[in-house]
């Protein structure tokens, strides 16, 4: 006689997700405002560094030109908050497929 082992499928939790999402929304959006508001002085810098006769100095000024430092940010944002809902639309479908079978 074989056993068969029966596990238990529920629902997942939403309500954490739902706060880790908001504070991830809300940390993003803060550190796209600090960056907003130090922008100017930084690449201002950044020019100047330009100036400098070296081309080590020149290859950083135009990397921090050229980067999208806010655009960086929404990026791990968003992925953030996938590692944070995709897992929980997997339990659910899992969930409502449990439910069909039963």
């Amino acid at each position: 006689m074989t056993r068969v082992l029966q596990t238990e499928v529920r629902m997942p939790s939403w309500k954490w997700r739902l706060a880790v999402s908001i504070l991830t929304i809300v940390v993003a959006w803060m550190l796209i405002f600090a960056y907003g508001t130090v922008q100017g002085p930084l690449e201002a810098h950044a020019a100047v560094q330009q100036l400098e006769d070296n081309a080590s100095a020149y290859a950083a000024s135009r990397t921090w030109a050229a980067s999208d430092i806010a655009g960086a940010i929404k990026w791990i944002a968003s992925v953030a908050l996938g590692f944070i809902w995709v897992p929980f639309f997997a339990g659910a479908a899992r969930y409502a497929a449990a439910q069909e079978k039963s």
